[in-house]
């Protein structure tokens, strides 16, 4: 199974080796430059403490990126500015980023830009690996710690977290990819996983904070799912406010 410094490192390199016209709509509303240095810094940070067989290749790949990234002079990462990505700098991140991909196995992913999931709360951008149809999620999923989870057969259960124009929602059905899921729900906007229930706690807590009140589902919401027979865990509360 993948492990959660792989989907976020895997996130940050599909963005920064996008073309400059894409990654300048990739983060919505937020600034492109200051998005794509500081998730590589983040990602990078938590790869190289958490990573236990990192290849010589793999690790040269990600300090020449951070190398780079520390030479440049500040007109290259101008707040708000999202015309600073077609600068030669950016040309030569992107390059490096297609290097580490290559270098990590990951040449094959798919990277889909933010979406707004609720008013002024947007989600992504994220990455797939086609051949696995897992969607994971630019930010860390360690800020939490593992939580115990319900194991059926010796199997973490996992489910993802869907989000829809009238609701959000979890669904623990077994999909291929995303695309799946898209065909399951007429008005889908965004999917993220299959996540464990740490998983998705870790991700809820890095989105929205740590105060549950803010969250779609609690945490004891969340466990009781996980340890039901139930399929979909459904946030009334977002379709009321969608």
């Amino acid at each position: 199974m993948e492990e959660a410094w792989q989907r976020l490192l895997r996130d940050a390199l599909a963005v920064l080796a996008l073309p400059a016209d894409e990654q300048a709509h990739a983060f919505g509303p937020a600034c492109v430059a200051c998005e794509l240095l500081n998730d590589f810094d983040h990602a990078r940070s938590v790869a190289l403490g958490n990573a236990r067989d990192l290849s010589e290749d793999q690790r040269g790949s990600l300090d020449r990126i951070d190398s780079t990234m520390r030479a440049m002079d500040g007109p290259d990462f101008e707040c708000f500015n999202n015309e600073v990505v077609r600068r030669q700098v950016w040309q030569a991140l992107r390059e490096l980023a297609a290097a580490a991909l290559r270098a990590f196995g990951w040449e094959g992913v798919v990277t889909r830009p933010a979406v707004e999931i609720q008013r002024e709360v947007w989600s992504g951008p994220s990455s797939e690996a086609e051949q696995q149809g897992h969607r994971p999620r630019r930010r860390s999923d360690l800020v939490v710690p593992p939580q115990e989870d319900a194991r059926v057969g010796g199997a973490v259960p996992e489910a993802h977290i869907v989000y829809c124009e009238s609701r959000m929602l979890l669904d623990r059905g077994r999909y291929e990819s995303w695309r799946d899921i898209q065909d399951a729900y007429p008005d889908y906007k965004a999917s993220l996983g299959p996540w464990s229930e740490a998983d998705i706690v870790a991700f809820l807590a890095d989105d929205f904070g740590v105060d549950e009140s803010r969250w779609p589902f609690t945490r004891r919401a969340i466990a009781d799912f996980f340890r039901s027979g139930e399929r979909l865990l459904v946030c009334q509360e977002a379709e009321t406010r969608l």
